[in-house]
Formats: C-alpha cells, structure tokens, sequence
C-alpha cells in the first residue's frame, strides 16, 4: 500500500504542472533510462544531468546472457527475464521507477543511408529548426520501408550560399542551403521484439536510439567529426565500424568477432577450462616480445599453472590480426578518401584492454589509433563508452511525455 500512495503523490505532483508546457519537459528531462543491449551482457542505467554537463548516474546494472552473432540472439526465449533482471536492478539502486527508457539499438541491427537535400528560398532568410527539419523531411522516405524503421536523423554538414560549411546553421541567413544528412535505421523485428519485452514493466515511454551514434557522438572529439573519424568498437562477441562526420554517421558496419573469440581460441589451443582461458586473455602482454622461459601463471581451481607466454601471445595475436583485417576491409569499403591524420579510436571491452592490440590496429590500417573512453573521472574505461554514450544522447532528446496513469498505478 506504502508504494502505491507514493506513487499517487507522485502523479499528484506531475498533474500539478499540466498545464505548463515547459514545467512537464524539464521534469522529463530530469531523469531517463537507457537500456544497452551488449553482446555478452545487457545494462540498464538510470541518469540525470549533472553539473557542467556531466552525467549523474543514479542506478547502474549488468546481468551476463548468451549475446547475439550475425543479427540474431543465441538465447531469444532467456532474453525477457534478463532484460527484466536488468531493470529492476537498476530501478532497485536508484530508488526510483523507471517511467522513460531509452533502448539502444546495437549496429548489427542497424543501416545507415546517407541523403543529399537542397533548397533555394525567394530571399534571403534566417534559417530555423523548422527549416531544417523540412530539410530532412525532404529525403526521408523510409516510412513505408519493409524491413526497417528510423530512429535518428543527423546533419554530416551544411553548405550555405557562400559555400560555408556548417554542423548547425540555425540562425545563419542565407539565400540557399544544400545539405548531407544521415539516417540511422533499426530492424523492425529487433524494435519489435524489445516493445513486447519491456510491455509487461509498465515504462510509460520507450523510445529507440542508434548505439554506435550515441557513442560516437561522446567519444569522438568535436573537431576530429568536422574532418573525420573511425570508431571501432570490439565487444565480446562483435565489433562495429562507425565512420563518424559531423553530427551523424557517414557509414556502419558490422561483423561478429570479438574479444570471446580470443578466449575461446585460447581455451581450444591451451586445453584450459574456458574461465582460465579468460583468465589468460587478461594476463596476455603483446608490446613487448617475450623470451623463450618466459610464462603466465595462471590459479585453476587453487592449483598455479604455468603458460608459456609465447605461444599464448601467439595465438592471441592471430585473432587480433583477423579481427584488424576485416577491420581494415569495412574502412576500405567505405569509399571514403579519409585523410592521413584521420582519427580512428578504439573502444568497447573486446580488446582495448589487452596491451599492445592497438598497436596491431594500427600498423594494419597504417593509422595511429588512440583508445576512446568517457571523458568522466573514475568512468573513463572503454567498455562504458556505449551505454553512457546512450544516456548522454537519450539526455539530449526532445522528451515525448506521454502520461498513462494505468502504468504508473500497475508497475510491480
């Protein structure tokens, strides 16, 4: 009974601000979830915006599940109860209901298409948001697409009537303005699919928004996007290829290889359990060579086991090259002429924390690779680049406040 009355005091509260417009959007915007759907596990986290822009993170959860490969999940039936495990841990941290959730679409369930827009006025005038939204109204003719759906709509650039290249020409008079734009579309199935799991947990609004985007926009430095920029994102069981201009992506791709595949050769290869062969994935060194006595130690079950440290950095490194490789075909079947200090940052848990892998990246794509991560202390680690991309991006978006009193008053 205690839950329900808070709960009617809180709507209370809501319907209080009714009519003020403004009132209702910043109380929206004060809180949001995201839900990032990962290759090995599943994270739920509930933020706000704290000061100087920085995130406040309120709740956080991770729940282990068998991930997806080739666009599609290993384990389908067991993803509802760990997406409701994830949730509600979250919720439980917090202290608070999650009623806008945010699910981030992974890149294996997304496309990219890029558009050209143009448009020439009787005089000129001083561009607004709505100017620019019938820009991208213009070209986007994906609502009767079969296989799937929008979720983000990004400028790459702005090209006004002196030839001056902008990200946002709000504000700029001009007589005419040609634009690139992006769209980042989701598989209708896999939108589907998370609408009916989350349905049952009474979230009055859920909204879907582009992974990769979200984490380019955080990671990826403003000044590299006005060029361009690669991120590489390796998970535990996929990588995403994201060729970041502007505000948008310019190009996606992805392939399912990842940092369990490492594991997985070094269990086959080692004959270990496959938690030692995880194990021995973190220990592995590759910047520098080692010699011919030199070994990993490894605790199996309380018996100390000895690796020898080349052949184990061998086997590793094979995988990396491979993983490089195919890296390097999706940067060259872009068909973009990147320049020779073209940004490419690695991020994503996969490999980034292995020493040395960046150095592979680099010499196999000829670029000097850096490793991306929050600019946020004590959350600065690679494997957060995806779901505090998320929340930073959910935190940007205009909020659709649709009230339902049902879903607040049946939420368990």
């Amino acid at each position: 009974m205690t839950s329900i009355i808070k709960k009617a005091y809180n709507l209370i509260g809501f319907l209080h601000f009714a009519g003020n417009k403004e009132k209702i959007r910043e109380l929206a915007k004060k809180t949001v979830a995201i839900l990032e759907i990962g290759s090995s596990k599943v994270s739920c986290v509930i933020g706000s915006r704290g000061v100087n822009s920085t995130l406040d993170i309120l709740g956080y959860s991770q729940v282990p599940y068998a991930g997806f490969m080739e666009g599609e999940f290993l384990e389908p039936d067991a993803l509802k109860d760990v997406v409701s495990q994830a949730v509600t841990a979250a919720e439980t941290e917090a202290q608070r209901y999650i009623t806008h959730m945010y699910v981030g679409v992974p890149a294996e369930f997304s496309m990219v298409e890029v558009r050209s827009a143009g448009v020439t006025y009787k005089k000129r005038k001083k561009l607004t948001e709505f100017d620019i939204d019938d820009l991208f109204d213009s070209v986007d003719t994906f609502k009767s697409h079969t296989t799937h759906v929008v979720v983000n709509r990004c400028p790459i650039f702005f090209e006004l009537d002196d030839k001056s290249k902008v990200v946002d020409p709000t504000g700029w008079v001009t007589g005419s303005i040609n634009a690139t734009l992006s769209f980042v579309l989701a598989e209708r199935e896999f939108v589907k699919m998370l609408t009916k799991l989350l349905a049952p947990m009474s979230i009055a609004n859920i909204e879907f928004i582009s992974e990769p985007l979200a984490s380019s926009m955080f990671v990826v430095e403003a000044e590299d996007r006005d060029e361009s920029a690669i991120l590489v994102d390796c998970g535990y069981i996929t990588t995403s290829v994201s060729v970041v201009m502007g505000d948008g992506l310019a190009g996606l791709y992805s392939f399912s290889l990842g940092g369990g595949h490492i594991a997985a050769d070094l269990y086959k290869c080692m004959e270990l359990p496959f938690n030692a062969s995880e194990s021995l994935k973190r220990k592995v060194v590759l910047n520098t060579l080692p010699d011919k006595d030199d070994c990993y130690e490894l605790n199996d079950s309380g018996e100390i086991k000895k690796i020898e440290a080349k052949q184990a950095n061998d086997v590793v490194i094979a995988r990396i090259e491979q993983i490089c490789d195919i890296i390097n075909e999706c940067i060259l079947n872009s068909g973009i002429d990147y320049p020779e200090n073209t940004a490419l940052l690695l991020a994503g848990g996969g490999i980034s924390y292995i020493p040395g892998a960046k150095d592979y990246l680099s010499q196999k794509t000829g670029r000097q690779v850096s490793i991306a991560a929050p600019n946020l202390p004590l959350l600065n680690k690679p494997h957060l680049s995806a779901p505090l991309g998320l929340l930073n991006l959910a935190l940007n978006q205009p909020i659709k406040v649709k009230l339902s009193i049902v879903k607040l008053f049946n939420k368990k």
